[in-house]
């Protein structure tokens, strides 16, 4: 009967590292496919701001989140930023892919991007189509600054 218990507490202890090593190569697998489907994104520089715009012709923000979500993951995002902000979950450890919302003082949610690491991220801005910025050592976004989420 010992034998059979140590047996079995040893089956369920292999069980568990099977679980934690398969779960640890899932999330590894998660952050190497979006961090290579990020090295795309620099071929979205510099393409315009365009209101409502949802295609390589030109962005508004909610546009080029949905659209690169779509085309590279696969995923329907809303349209809009306030939608894409709701359906999404706030994150403790934020990786690269997930969306960063930002708000005008005294409004929701009005703007998104895409985080890329640290400080970065990209989107697309009315001034300047897109581009990459940095959250937190800029005034203006760190002011704005809302969540980093997942979708």
């Amino acid at each position: 009967m010992a034998k059979t218990l140590r047996e079995a507490k040893k089956n369920i202890l292999m069980n568990k590292k099977t679980i934690l090593i398969g779960a640890a190569i899932g999330i590894i697998s998660f952050i190497a496919i979006r961090t290579y489907k990020l090295t795309r994104l620099k071929n979205y520089l510099g393409i315009p701001y365009k209101w409502g715009g949802s295609n390589m012709q030109g962005f508004d923000c909610s546009g080029f989140t949905q659209y690169y979500y779509k085309t590279q993951f696969n995923k329907d995002l809303p349209r809009v930023s306030t939608d894409q902000y709701e359906v999404s979950r706030s994150v403790l450890i934020p990786i690269p892919g997930d969306l960063i919302f930002f708000a005008q003082p005294g409004c929701e949610v009005s703007h998104v991007g895409i985080y890329l690491g640290g400080s970065k991220f990209i989107h697309s801005g009315s001034s300047r189509g897109i581009y990459m910025a940095d959250f937190k050592n800029s005034p203006y976004w760190s002011a704005r600054f809302v969540d980093i989420r997942r979708f």
